[in-house]
């Protein structure tokens, strides 16, 4: 009995030194983390690197600008990454109920039918064609950003307002506006709204019980540099327009929280959230990415080269790697997997949505991914993230705000302020009001969706440089994004028409007006569903009894 006893204390004890010995913990990639934290400018920092491999042990490092931590319980505002939790809710929804597949045209289930600019994208969009981001339609981010409007539904109404930037289908046009489509989908299928059954079908199966959304009263800390050097928090406030695309932006969740999701994603044994094949299926390449040509090569990186449903997918050295970025003000954040590794790595900092962000953060990430495919060495990341840094600032994707200078001046000599006051309009972007202030001396404020701004003289006539006031300072205050806001006014026959805010958005230069001209809409020619019919009913006996009344 003693010898038997003796072999079992001897077989347990060999057990436990194979399995902890077999658990490498990849110094080499701590210490770059610690490297790459030192020389970025960011003030908070988190990488979890995650495997479901047994000879890959889990790690987590936290730091501040003082110390290094481990503390997952603190949440953070994951911005676009919520795609992929909307991609394997709408996934688990279509494997459920079997009669909406991802290509079946919007329209043709939803309650309350949305119109598009054209009958075509109306009468075809499909989920596949908003999370694989190929309708066609440019997005519009200050909407969002300022909160323009004050529910989805009030900004699915303007969706037909979109500009089209392309054809059909054709290439890859992100667009964070069509995500309001996505409750009125969730609705008509799981009979539930996106948020409660993103709780009930994921979250609670997987135990993700700190994750929250922004519009629970999520406790959101953001920060950003200033240009003095130090660092700024920006206010909860500033992320409510974000809850106009909610399925697209609008999760919050703790590292802890995010290890149990990048779990399942890696797990081929969690089958009872959804079965692996419907998940893979998400995985899958749909919308190439123009930029993915041109993504630098003198120098190690993986390439992002499709967009799926709701994942971009890529390559390094011809392994898929799975991967989706979050970026709010003040938040950065990005998720990649490598499947065939078993791997997973996520990252977040607080920070702006500047070129060196999504360079940290693509760097960060990719030194997971070397090590996982090759074991080689990881290189200066520091030197890494200064030439991506560059490639991303010398490319389209890090769209500069206008880089004109009108010299501020306290002498105006311009026509009366009175005559800038008033209400302009956009068809798609809402209202931007003027008002004239009186308080120890004379100014305009200009107030767009929940955003105001002081309006201070510049030497160019009718051209006034904008400072935003209390919840979005940051956006002329911070060091990215100032200095170069302004409100350039024009004139149609001596008087003030229009208004256009340069460098309020990266897409287009957006102008309002007193009169503003509607776009062109093409409406179907038939309403579709029997409420539809009905609205067009009586409409059509209103319009002839006052044409009878006129005759």
């Amino acid at each position: 009995m003693a010898v038997r006893e003796l072999l079992s204390v001897l077989c347990l004890l060999s057990v436990c030194a194979v399995y902890s010995l077999g658990q490498s913990t990849d110094y080499e990639l701590m210490r770059a983390y610690d490297t790459a934290y030192k020389c970025s400018n960011v003030e908070n920092l988190t990488v979890v690197f995650f495997s479901t491999n047994k000879k890959k042990a889990d790690f987590t490092k936290s730091y501040t600008k003082d110390q290094a931590k481990s503390d997952g319980k603190a949440a953070f505002c994951i911005g676009g990454i919520t795609q992929t939790f909307t991609a394997v809710l709408l996934a688990k929804l279509l494997d459920t109920y079997k009669n909406v597949t991802w290509d079946t045209p919007i329209n043709d289930y939803v309650p309350d039918r949305f119109w598009l600019p054209d009958q075509y994208r109306t009468y075809q969009l499909t989920l596949k064609d908003i999370l694989a981001m190929r309708s066609g339609l440019g997005d519009v981010d200050m909407i969002s950003r300022f909160k323009a409007y004050k529910s989805a539904s009030e900004l699915q109404s303007k969706l037909r307002y979109l500009p089209s930037v392309a054809a059909f289908r054709d290439k890859y046009t992100p667009n964070l506006m069509l995500f309001t489509v996505i409750e009125q989908v969730v609705q008509a299928i799981g009979g539930d709204s996106w948020q409660n059954l993103t709780k009930s079908l994921l979250l609670q199966p997987l135990g993700m019980y700190d994750t929250v959304f922004l519009d629970d009263g999520a406790a959101v800390k953001g920060s950003v540099a200033n240009p003095n050097g130090g660092f700024s928090d920006i206010s909860r406030s500033a992320y409510s327009g974000y809850v106009l695309t909610a399925p697209a932006t609008g999760i919050c969740t703790t590292t802890e929280d995010m290890k149990k999701w990048m779990k399942f994603l890696l797990d081929d044994s969690q089958v009872s959230v959804l079965p692996r094949e419907a998940l893979k299926r998400t995985f899958r390449t749909i919308t190439p990415l123009e930029y993915a040509t041109n993504q630098a090569d003198a120098y190690d990186r993986y390439v992002r080269q499709y967009h799926g449903l709701g994942w971009v997918i890529g390559e390094y050295r011809g392994i898929t790697t799975v991967s989706q970025e979050g970026s709010l003000p003040g938040q950065q954040s990005m998720l990649t997997l490598v499947p065939s590794r078993n791997l997973a790595v996520y990252s977040s900092f607080t920070g702006d949505e500047s070129a060196m962000s999504l360079a940290l953060k693509e760097q960060l990430n990719f030194a997971a991914v070397k090590r996982a495919v090759t074991s080689e060495s990881i290189e200066d990341i520091c030197q890494l993230i200064s030439q991506t840094t560059k490639a991303y600032e010398d490319s389209k994707l890090n769209n500069q705000r206008p880089s004109a200078h009108h010299r501020k001046t306290n002498q105006y000599e311009g026509r009366p302020l009175s005559e800038f006051e008033g209400l302009y309009r956009n068809y798609l972007l809402g209202d931007v009001e003027v008002k004239v202030v009186v308080d120890k001396e004379t100014n305009l404020t200009l107030k767009y969706g929940a955003a105001e701004f002081f309006m201070l003289y510049t030497e160019t006539n009718d051209t006034f440089r904008l400072y935003a006031k209390q919840t979005y300072w940051y956006f002329t205050s911070a060091r990215h994004y100032s200095p170069h806001l302004y409100a350039v006014f024009e004139e149609e026959e001596d008087e003030i028409e229009s208004v256009k805010l340069l460098g309020m958005s990266e897409v287009e230069v957006p102008v309002f007006s007193r009169r503003p001209r509607a776009p062109y809409v093409e409406y179907p020619s038939q309403p579709c569903s029997s409420g539809h019919r009905l609205v067009f009913t009586v409409w059509s006996a209103l319009a002839s009894a006052f044409l009878v009344l006129y005759r």
